[in-house]
């Protein structure tokens, strides 16, 4: 009966002595939820006397309901500081109790547990955080109502954002608490807090760079993204959770990933709570004012922290090396920093654990492990011991094979955020043979001197073994190789598809786009929807049948199609003469389609820019203007627009590009046009060479 009573009032009186704990919860929740609400919302009332258009009202009303259903269901990144905050607060300031030799003698002459009285800190803690978040969270849905911008789906966020709120800040507490357990000290274990949060994460992140640094061929993976993501650190789940419902990825929604954040948050808890009354079971209750309570774990712990540390500092250092011009690596400064870090680390650490210099030395086993297993690590990369740059693939191992020289940063049909994983996810639907000439020359090239001269072009290689992994590597490929190699890809229909995704759109995603050739841009909005349809067809038809060069023919102009929310159709596309029944079609429809320089009969002058450094004019800059029509009939010949297609990118070594031309011309209806041009390689007229020498100096 004693115990209970005295059980009972214990509860009842920290309960009291930490309302101050409420009272600032409360007050930080007020600020951050319905006053935010308050100053940050319109409500319908106000969009209505704004906007004079019924479609724009409906528009924006929509944009606000939005945003606090985000509110609602806890997709704010400030209620996110706010409730890791609130669980780290009430973990130091709750527990505080463990670290006082006092307190823990005076506790200990009472009939109970330790282990209750953990969990009534714990449950005070608890209720003095969840009672102010719902009263909170009540009256921002009586804000919301206030401003007439509740929706049907509002209340099930409700649920959701007050289901998210409660288990991470529980999870984060307990986090905490774990880390006031293993210490004794408010200073270790608020240190030992951000450790546990943010050490896996941080060793993460510094071995996932060391492959892109040291590693040249190396193409950054996803293949533990998703488990770091999920168990990595409870705040970055958390981060990770506000992220999807930030953009109302709802934990019930088909394909979310949310729930998964979820589960594993609720995994964490269950085991940090498993954990922390473990500990306090056999926490000795002299372990009060050490800096950590249990021996064993001091250097465990170091060997960690200095791992992470060691490891970033040579990133750190390397990056001073860079700045001095040492080498890409920084020469010695990443060795420097690794070992430099490693002993000053270890130093901090110790003085943090005794606050005595005579043991700065101390945990030496665990300290000379840290330190071989960095050194190690940084010899396997930096030294490429696993001959990660050297390795090509025999052709009996791989099933399917591709490349990416002319990566697309668009959003396909299928999800793939570009070509290089859109060519991963249908991997199966390409052969690709012809990748291993590229992986050969590459090999060749990775440790050969800078490519001074222009003549390397970086590929993307993707190989499906026969096992069915996914290797990936990134070489620098001489263009001639990789021109010859992407025109035995272009045979291929599942590449077309990656370089074109225009190729996977259906006729009714379209909408009327723009056509754009000799500088000018016209637009397709005049062809009827059956119109645009055919013009889909009749392109998708000829981009399949034509090959590497006739798609990327010198001179070509560009179509686009429109349509919103795919932004693969507002890509420009290739169109030239080899486009045979698309063009004839746009001319059918009243569209005077021109790619030949010699078709202009009215150009008004032709301004040359020569860059040449040594040409047989003896000049350099030069810049004149040509507008003798004799002259100019001449100098049209064989002149290639460049401005509305990637002629540059596709045909870099076929063009003259260090002397360009800028093409000012009428048509008959008086509009005039401005258009860039450029000679094939070693074709400039003789007359334009001829002018270009009568210019005299150049007009700088």
């Amino acid at each position: 009966m004693t115990s209970r009573v005295s059980y009972f009032k214990i509860a009842c009186n920290s309960m009291k002595r930490r309302l101050w704990y409420g009272a600032v919860i409360f007050l930080l929740l007020f600020l951050g939820m319905p006053i935010k609400a308050m100053l940050e919302l319109e409500s319908v009332s106000e969009i209505n006397a704004r906007c004079a258009d019924a479609a724009q009202r409906i528009e924006e009303t929509g944009a606000v309901r939005r945003m606090f259903d985000t509110y609602v269901c806890g997709g704010d990144f400030l209620l996110f500081f706010m409730i890791v905050g609130a669980a780290l607060l009430g973990a130091w300031s709750g527990l505080y109790w463990l670290h006082s030799k006092k307190k823990m003698d005076m506790l200990g002459s009472l009939p109970l547990k330790r282990g209750k009285l953990f969990l009534v800190s714990s449950v005070n803690t608890f209720v003095l955080f969840a009672v102010p978040f719902l009263v909170n969270m009540i009256l921002l849905v009586l804000v919301g109502a206030s401003k007439g911008i509740l929706s049907g789906d509002t209340f099930g966020y409700v649920i959701e954002g007050i289901g998210v709120g409660v288990l991470f800040f529980a999870v984060h507490y307990l986090c905490a608490a774990l880390a006031m357990l293993l210490t004794g000290k408010l200073i270790t274990g608020i240190l030992g807090t951000m450790v546990f949060l943010s050490i896996i994460p941080i060793i993460h992140g510094v071995l996932e760079s060391y492959p892109s640094i040291f590693w040249k061929t190396y193409v950054e993976s996803n293949l533990f993204e998703n488990a770091a993501r999920y168990f990595e650190s409870p705040t970055m789940a958390y981060l990770y959770t506000v992220e999807s419902l930030e953009n109302l990825d709802s934990l019930f929604s088909k394909n979310s990933s949310a729930w998964l954040l979820f589960v594993s948050a609720f995994l964490m808890l269950v085991i940090f709570a498993g954990v922390c009354m473990w500990l306090i079971k056999i926490r000795p209750s002299e372990g009060a004012e050490k800096a950590m309570v249990f021996p064993k774990t001091e250097g465990i712990i170091k060997a960690v922290i200095l791992f992470a540390l060691s490891m970033g500092g040579g990133i750190f250092f390397m990056s001073i090396g860079r700045a001095r011009g040492e080498g890409e690596h920084g020469g010695f400064w990443f060795w420097f920093g690794l070992i430099f870090v490693w002993i000053l680390g270890s130093i901090l650490i110790e003085v943090i654990y005794s606050f005595d210099r005579k043991k700065i030395f101390d945990h030496k086993i665990w300290t000379g492990a840290a330190g071989l297993v960095v050194l190690g690590v940084a010899v396997f990369f930096s030294f490429d011991l696993s001959g990660y740059d050297k390795w090509i693939p025999s052709q009996d191992e791989v099933a399917h094979a591709t490349a990416d020289a002319e990566v697309r940063y668009v959003t396909y049909p299928d999800g793939s955020g570009n070509s290089l994983e859109f060519m991963e996810n249908h991997l199966s639907e390409f052969t690709g043979t012809a990748v291993f000439k590229l992986s050969e020359n590459g090999v060749q090239n990775v440790n050969a001197e800078e490519d001074e001269d222009g003549e390397w072009t970086y590929v993307t290689v993707l190989y499906q073994m026969k096992n069915g992994s996914v290797k990936k590597r990134t070489y620098p490929v001489d263009r001639e190789i990789v021109l010859e190699t992407q025109q035995e890809l272009y045979k291929e229909k599942a590449y077309k598809e990656a370089m074109f995704p225009i190729a996977l759109s259906k006729p009714e995603d379209v909408e009327p786009g723009y056509l754009r050739f000799m500088g000018r841009s016209l637009s397709l909005e005049n062809l009827s929807k059956n119109e645009q349809k055919e013009l889909l067809g009749l392109y998708q038809q000829e981009l399949a049948e034509l090959t590497y060069q006739q798609i990327h023919a010198l001179g070509s102009g560009s179509l686009t199609f429109l349509d919103q929310g795919k932004d693969y159709l507002e890509n420009d596309y290739p169109l030239n003469e080899n486009f045979t029944q698309t063009v004839d079609f746009l001319r059918q429809m009243g569209y005077d389609v021109i790619f030949d320089m010699e078709d202009i009969t009215d150009i008004q002058s032709i301004t040359i820019y020569d860059y040449r450094e040594n040409n047989d004019a003896d000049v350099d800059g030069t810049e004149a203007t040509m507008t003798d029509p004799e002259l100019i009939k001449e100098a049209r010949v064989g002149l290639l627009s460049t401005g509305e297609y990637g002629t540059f990118n596709y045909n870099p070594g076929n063009l003259q590009g260090d002397v360009s031309m800028e093409v000012a011309y009428k048509l008959e209806n008086g509009d005039s046009f401005t258009v860039y041009c450029a000679y094939e390689k070693g074709k400039i007229p003789e007359v334009v060479e001829e002018f270009l020498k009568s210019r005299g100096n150049p007009e700088k």
